[in-house]
């Protein structure tokens, strides 16, 4: 059995990192030398459901997009997390070697800023995927 976690981590970042979205994109956390707007590759969990036909799972990913210095309101999260939604729900998306991905489905959040002085905006997107070992 192969971890679907990192295949599918890794699917994440090649799909985001080869996209026309300009901001940094990271896996588990931003460093803290970080100043600027991001896309964090955030927490994950993947659920064997295995049948007689093979190895099955549902796996969770959080996709963060941080929004910092220069946004009052949630309309540049928003907007950069539906493109990364555009890239990741889609029929070819995620794309694994040993793996397949059967369904997709997204579920997004919004997170004010709490310091009016460096206003931060974050749209969270928790995609799960149904997901099948090749």
């Amino acid at each position: 059995m192969k971890n679907v976690l990192n295949a599918i981590v890794q699917a994440y970042y090649n799909i985001l990192s080869g996209s026309s979205i300009t901001l940094p994109i990271y896996d588990g956390m931003a460093p803290n030398t970080e100043l600027g707007s991001y896309v964090l590759i955030g927490d994950r969990n993947a659920q064997q459901t295995d049948d007689k036909c093979g190895y099955m799972w549902n796996v969770q990913i959080t996709v963060d997009v941080v929004i910092k210095n220069g946004s009052f309101g949630f309309l540049d999260s928003d907007t950069i997390a539906e493109q990364v939604g555009a890239l990741i729900n889609t029929q070819l998306n995620p794309t694994m070697t040993d793996f397949q991905a059967i369904t997709t489905t997204a579920n997004m959040s919004s997170l004010p800023g709490l310091n009016p002085t460096e206003p931060t905006f974050r749209t969270l997107t928790r995609y799960t995927h149904l997901i099948s070992q090749k």
